[in-house]
């Protein structure tokens, strides 16, 4: 008899160890929920008016630092000319614009917010226009290729 009330407590020991883990996990289950819930922010008011001084900035701005792709720098015109109606062939629906900084024609295309949007076209104007490169450039909001 004397066994049989050694097992019971053994098997009553470990039933209560293991719901002491399943009560614990519930009560901490409980006092998440009911902190999360009950939680509150308050915007301090100079974070606000910061906030809401980026955003009229920003809304009211007409253009963005980004990025463009500067697909030939040449000192040859007609190479430049060459090279912009060979990208026109190609991608007639992307911006390009080409500029005349003395000694050197260069010719810029596309209009990215995103760098790894403009490394993604980047690596795809490299297979036409080996040379060309990354630049950081003002873009105006409507040139912008998403």
């Amino acid at each position: 008899m004397h066994r049989a009330l050694v097992g019971l407590a053994k098997n009553l020991n470990t039933v209560m160890e293991k719901n002491k883990f399943i009560l614990l996990l519930g009560l901490l289950y409980l006092f998440t929920v009911a902190t999360t819930s009950a939680q509150q922010v308050k915007e301090d008011p100079g974070v606000k008016r910061t906030r809401d001084y980026y955003q009229s900035y920003y809304s009211q701005k007409q253009t963005l630092k980004g990025y463009r792709i500067q697909i030939v720098t040449t000192t040859d015109r007609r190479q430049m000319e060459k090279a912009i109606n060979t990208f026109r062939t190609i991608h007639p629906n992307i911006f390009y614009e080409w500029s005349h900084h003395e000694p050197y024609y260069k010719v810029i295309v596309g209009a990215y917010l995103h760098k790894r949007k403009a490394k993604e076209a980047l690596y795809q104007f490299r297979k036409d226009f080996k040379g060309s490169i990354l630049v950081f450039s003002d873009i105006k909001k409507e040139e912008l290729i998403p």
